[in-house]
């Protein structure tokens, strides 16, 4: 019998003996009742969660998630992770596609465990047409390409860092890459930016995310390729940064449009 099942049983006995005449002691007894039901419940309610998280997350050895949580079906409510996730490899493209799912960072937070894509080398549209407004840290330093990396996340307005390699050789792409992110406002930048097509125009930036991006771009002032490297932040954001602040940028052989 599931454990559902008792506590309904359980449920219907304690109410046919109290129907019957036996709570007379002013209350005392229907209070136990219910405290005891409640205790019941809770414990049904865990030991259901334990079973889904353990199979859905495979005991925490889960390593692939794409289109892992997508959907309108997750959302604040059933999205309670029981371990870490933490996606190798190509395993987390449209992994919060179209989810209703929107703080994810404090769900996270509030379930004692972290989103970690440190290990993932190719990710796609992961919160494409999402509700997401805010992650933790992004860490991407194991993925070799950006092209489309969060293009479509309308909603998302918080990245506490984003990690990039030291090197600059991650490719980019000035379309897709950080494509309509337009309520993205925080996102400060670790790492090195070496590539064109570094494209946040759409996004309206707070200063500390601005000056994070002119910090990470790479020296090319000994380049000798032609390349005429750019980084473009549009020009709302590039009225919010001082001209040494600009300087910063143009000081290392990139053009700020």
């Amino acid at each position: 019998m599931s454990i559902a099942k008792k506590l309904q049983t359980v449920a219907e006995n304690m109410q046919r003996v109290y129907d019957a005449g036996a709570g007379t002691g002013g209350g005392s007894y229907d209070d136990g009742y219910q405290t005891g039901y409640a205790e019941g419940e809770a414990e049904g309610r865990k030991s259901q969660y334990d079973e889904f998280w353990d199979e859905f997350q495979q005991n925490g050895e889960r390593d692939i998630y794409s289109y892992g949580f997508a959907g309108v079906g997750w959302n604040d409510e059933n999205f309670k992770p029981k371990y870490n996730i933490a996606p190798v490899g190509n395993t987390a493209s449209y992994m919060f596609a179209q989810t209703r799912i929107t703080n994810l960072k404090q769900i996270l937070e509030d379930c004692g465990v972290i989103l970690d894509f440190s290990q993932v080398t190719t990710m796609n549209y992961p919160f494409q047409g999402s509700t997401i407004t805010d992650v933790g840290v992004i860490d991407v330093r194991s993925m070799s390409e950006l092209k489309y990396f969060l293009f479509g996340s309308r909603s998302l307005k918080n990245v506490d860092k984003l990690i990039l390699r030291d090197d600059g050789s991650q490719i980019l792409n000035a379309t897709y890459t950080f494509g309509n992110c337009e309520s993205l406002t925080h996102m400060p930048v670790e790492g090195v930016i070496g590539q064109n097509g570094f494209d946040v125009h759409w996004s309206p930036l707070d200063i500390e995310s601005l000056v994070s991006i002119m910090n990470a771009l790479q020296d090319k002032t000994a380049d000798t390729s032609g390349t005429e490297w750019k980084v473009t932040i549009g020009a709302e954001n590039k009225a919010k940064l001082s001209a040494d602040e600009l300087k910063i940028a143009t000081d290392k052989g990139w053009i700020v449009e």
